[in-house]
């Protein structure tokens, strides 16, 4: 185990994630969400060498979207037992969602200035911008849960549609 620790970068300075400005990463296991956006932080500190999850699409993308099925489980259970720990669930499917929606269009995670970012994207979701501000400041919601899994499902289905036309 070789686990360093990391300040994080200007691009992913966002105190939802990172309360601490310091995590702690195992570069001989990276793992995409403990920490959140472990990719990102390496490759923003010039520490990550390809291939990038974000150019290693098909594989990295289907990670994400397994992570998601199985965290979608566990987030349906807890609404379902109004239980205050899907705050730190959904905390974690919006990260996997931001990694989705970034890595789909072919850019690492960035968290300040995000939704600007995603403004002149073609692969993505209608009102991607709205829906996910509403997500991201209601996570206790269930019906931000439902957003959530619409965005995926929309966003999945985008992807697997440009990977389709860049086979034929």
């Amino acid at each position: 185990m070789s686990e360093v620790e990391f300040s994080i970068p200007k691009p992913l300075d966002n105190s939802y994630f990172f309360p601490q400005q310091k995590v702690m990463i195992d570069k001989d296991d990276i793992n995409c969400v403990d920490p959140f956006f472990a990719y990102e932080i390496l490759y923003y500190s010039n520490r990550l060498s390809k291939p990038y999850p974000w150019e290693n699409q098909e594989e990295s993308i289907l990670s994400v979207i397994a992570l998601w099925e199985k965290e979608k489980r566990i987030l349906a259970e807890l609404y379902s037992k109004r239980s205050k720990e899907m705050q730190s669930n959904m905390k974690k499917g919006i990260a996997l969602f931001y990694m989705l929606i970034f890595w789909s269009n072919d850019k690492p995670v960035q968290l300040t200035n995000e939704i600007n970012t995603m403004e002149d994207w073609n692969l993505k979701a209608v009102n991607l911008e709205e829906r996910l501000d509403f997500v991201v400041n209601n996570p206790h919601l269930y019906h931000s849960f439902a957003q959530l899994s619409e965005l995926f499902m929309e966003q999945h289905k985008l992807f697997a549609k440009k990977q389709a036309l860049q086979k034929r």
